[in-house]
């Protein structure tokens, strides 16, 4: 076999490699745009692909995500008050003022989120993997909190007033200016490692 027949053997398959990741990645987008489309018109996307969906700034209040994956999603500014959320591998997800007031979110994993000025106003977030998010301005206020694990995370200035964090770990958290006010820090281990009385 000549060089020449050899070197348009190979430029054929990198050409239809090429044609073949290309398709999928259109074929993927596509469906996203459809589910997000979906989403939008039902309020329902249970199970769905959501991978780096764009759902900035979108009403999505009482919707149901039951099972949806959200991995690199974009969640900023986004409403989600008492939608039916479960996060299973969220740490890439970006709910930035994000509104999840009242959600029910009982052991999600949102370790490094970016929650920053998100609200989770009364929301359930019993035994959540919150390691080394960034809840910088959050408002936390009566938020169920229990056994939480915020080591190293960032809740400067965060409001925490009325949560109840019984038994949550904040070793290493960050709490200047935060608002603990009537907070419930019983058996919580604080920054410094102690256990609170």
């Amino acid at each position: 076999m000549s060089k020449l027949t050899r070197f348009n053997r190979l430029g054929f398959f990198l050409i239809a490699g090429v044609t073949l990741i290309t398709g999928f990645s259109a074929n993927a987008l596509q469906k996203n745009t459809s589910l997000v489309q979906q989403l939008q018109k039902t309020g329902k996307c249970v199970a769905c692909d959501l991978s780096n969906a764009n759902l900035a700034n979108a009403n999505l209040k009482g919707a149901d995500l039951g099972r949806a994956v959200l991995s690199r999603a974009n969640l900023k500014r986004v409403n989600l008050q008492r939608a039916n959320l479960v996060l299973t591998a969220a740490n890439e997800v970006n709910f930035e003022g994000a509104d999840l007031s009242f959600s029910d979110l009982p052991q999600a994993i949102l370790i490094s989120a970016n929650l920053k000025n998100a609200s989770f106003k009364n929301a359930n977030l019993k035994a959540v993997d919150l390691e080394n998010a960034n809840l910088e301005n959050a408002s936390l206020e009566g938020a169920v909190l229990e056994r939480v694990n915020l080591a190293g995370a960032n809740l400067t200035k965060a409001n925490l007033q009325g949560a109840y964090l019984v038994g949550a770990n904040l070793q290493g958290a960050k709490l200047k200016g935060a608002n603990l006010k009537n907070a419930n820090l019983r058996g919580a281990k604080m920054p410094d490692g102690k256990i609170h009385p």
